[in-house]
């Protein structure tokens, strides 16, 4: 039970930190924020679906390249018309302040969007 302490403390710590530093994480948002949206198989601890389960118990590599996985449950999204399609550029896979799980950072979506 104290290493799993442990090692939450280090994933927090490094979203804390790359989230200070503007950098965008696939990690769900820090404990006790309030999500606008949330992915159902995060909320219902479904990590295997897109997680390989490591021996630990713990979410581990993903299953496959992210696109490729988020299409295979999200099929409207083989054909968006974003280029080049990177899902996780936009949206946070597991749960996001925004609405559609959109990233707090968008400033990448102004190099093609100038309406935010």
């Amino acid at each position: 039970m104290r290493r799993q302490a442990c090692i939450a403390a280090v994933v927090l710590g490094l979203a804390w930190a790359a989230a200070a530093h503007g950098v965008q994480s696939a990690a769900p948002l820090p404990w006790g924020s309030k999500a606008a949206s949330s992915h159902a198989p995060y909320a219902a601890g479904d990590c295997g679906g897109c997680h390989a389960k490591r021996s630990d118990g713990y979410a581990g590599e993903l299953k496959e390249p992210g696109d490729e996985l988020c299409v295979a449950c999200h099929e409207d999204a083989r054909h968006h018309v974003h280029a080049p399609r990177k899902c996780a550029r936009c949206h946070n896979a597991h749960n996001s302040e925004r609405p559609k799980l959109l990233r707090a950072n968008l400033d990448d979506c102004k190099e093609c969007h100038d309406k935010l």
